[in-house]
């Protein structure tokens, strides 16, 4: 997959592919070429850090390294061309780097820059990064202090999981709409409220996409809005107002990730400081987006319950029996489930609530893994 180059950007889907389905990657020769003129090395030194609490996980971690990757061809930071090599050349030989997962993604940045320089550890084995690295054929860098402050620079971190989670939540809402078209077919629900009619009455581009889906999914059914059926139950009319609201939150998270994918690497100022600002959007979006992926699983728990609660009424005498114990070993499993969702609505809660507190740099790292447990 080629990086760099004028004209040349990556999509999230992209960003997936050489993260989860580890497809090598290529610097472009015009961007290596500019990078090895406008680079300037200075002097080096090392640094160590305190072992943090969690870790990014394999594939957060690989997104981590592509977007630092990517906004390093993208700029003109002075950075020199065995920077982007290595950093290519830990994701074509899969070396995953032990980055830890901070609040903000700070730490996540700078434990890639120490990895520059040799320092570190690798996911799933208590072999040290150096050692890793020969194994690979791939020799540290080294780093100077411009350099340091270069990868410490932006939220290739946040921005990393924020494209993930665009990948996972896009597939995993559409998963859920079929299993909720479906869900209504065997509530025989009455489905009045995915008519056009019904979705222009709440008007939205999301609301009226997903209605529109719900429809085209239901076309032809006689297994809804029947006369014995469960009626207009509210886990079924909520579906598009609650889809809708979902899709249009993970719209937001992907437009922040295009963003940062976009980013192009400065060179730090006199201060030694980098010039770039960190964005609120990833951390507002990726919290909102947690919140409605966690309204979506509990709809679909309440929809599952009625279900499991018309179960027994609607089978024959004769195995009324075997529907309850059905009905009571399914229950335990929502019941695992509404845990789980519970679990991810106390950290979404708290997110926002930090979000809403915070007066200096959000918490963007920790809000767009939330978005990706939920």
């Amino acid at each position: 997959l080629p990086v760099g180059g004028v004209g040349s950007s990556l999509s999230l889907e992209d960003v997936w592919k050489v993260s989860a389905a580890s497809t090598p990657v290529q610097l472009d020769p015009a961007a290596s070429d500019r990078i090895r003129k406008e680079s300037n090395i200075l002097s080096r030194q090392g640094e160590t850090a305190d072992e943090p609490a969690c870790y990014l996980d394999l594939e957060q971690a690989r997104a981590t390294v592509l977007f630092k990757l990517v906004s390093i061809l993208n700029g003109r930071s002075g950075c020199r061309l065995p920077l982007a090599e290595f950093l290519a050349g830990v994701l074509n030989q899969e070396v995953h780097l032990k980055i830890p997962a901070d609040d903000t993604g700070a730490e996540s940045l700078r434990a890639v820059a120490d990895a520059c320089k040799g320092y570190g550890a690798v996911l799933k084995s208590e072999a040290a990064l150096e050692e890793m690295l020969g194994a690979a054929g791939l020799a540290a860098p080294g780093l100077s202090e411009p350099e340091r402050a270069v990868l410490e620079a932006g939220q290739s971190a946040a921005g990393g999981v924020a494209a993930l989670v665009c990948a996972s939540g896009s597939s995993t809402l559409s998963a859920a709409m079929a299993v909720g078209a479906l869900c209504c077919e065997a509530l025989q629900a009455n489905v009045s409220s995915f008519s056009p009619e019904s979705a222009e009455a709440q008007p939205g581009k999301a609301v009226l996409a997903v209605a529109s889906e719900l429809s085209g999914m239901l076309e032809g059914s006689r297994q809804v809005n029947a006369r014995t059926g469960a009626g207009p139950l509210p886990p079924v009319v909520e579906m598009v107002q609650v889809f809708g609201a979902a899709r249009d939150a993970l719209e937001a998270v992907s437009r922040a990730a295009k963003a940062e994918l976009g980013t192009m690497a400065m060179p730090p100022g006199k201060d030694g400081c980098s010039p770039l600002v960190p964005s609120p959007a990833i951390a507002t979006a990726s919290a909102q987006l947690a919140v409605a992926l966690r309204n979506a699983a509990l709809l679909s728990i309440r929809r599952t319950r009625a279900m499991l609660d018309r179960l027994t009424s609607v089978a024959a005498d004769e195995c009324k029996a075997a529907a309850e114990r059905m009905a009571g070993a399914l229950s335990s499993s929502v019941d695992a489930a509404s845990n789980e969702v519970g679990a991810c609505s106390s950290e979404a809660a708290q997110c926002m609530a930090d979000i809403g507190m915070a007066e200096g740099r959000l918490p963007e790292l920790r809000a767009a893994m939330a978005a990706q447990k939920c």
